[in-house]
């Protein structure tokens, strides 16, 4: 679901100097298996397997944003958007896009403030 979402967030905030990666926690995804996701849902952007960064940035739940300067510092982090309620419970209708939000405030701003807004999905397990 969210794959489609983010290849429309890159493709909205690419342009505007935003760079993107995909980062999948775990050694559980193979490179072909990576390349075959990428190329069934048209990823514009880099993917791939991680084993430390997920750790560093301590996510626990996939799907899960980081928005980061240039020097690392992690200005966001949590929900791409309010889709899901609870782990398999969509709403009808997405209210709050808070990757998007914070992306027009960081282009428009500069603004380097820390936010997180809790994920919901599955658990990533340590």
């Amino acid at each position: 679901f969210y794959s489609i979402e983010m290849r429309e967030v890159y493709n909205d905030y690419a342009k505007k100097g935003f760079e993107f990666e995909g980062l999948f926690p775990g050694k559980l995804e193979s490179d072909s298996t990576l390349r075959a996701f990428k190329e069934l849902y048209q990823i514009p952007f880099s993917l791939q397997t991680d084993s430390v960064q997920h750790f560093q940035w301590n996510a626990t739940i996939t799907p899960e944003v980081f928005v980061t300067n240039k020097a690392g510092d992690i200005l966001y982090y949590g929900r791409i958007d309010d889709a899901y309620f609870s782990v398999g419970k969509r709403r009808a209708r997405v209210k709050h896009r808070e990757l998007r939000d914070v992306l027009d405030h960081l282009y428009h701003s500069g603004n380097n403030a820390i936010h997180h807004v809790p994920a919901v999905g599955c658990i990533i397990e340590k």
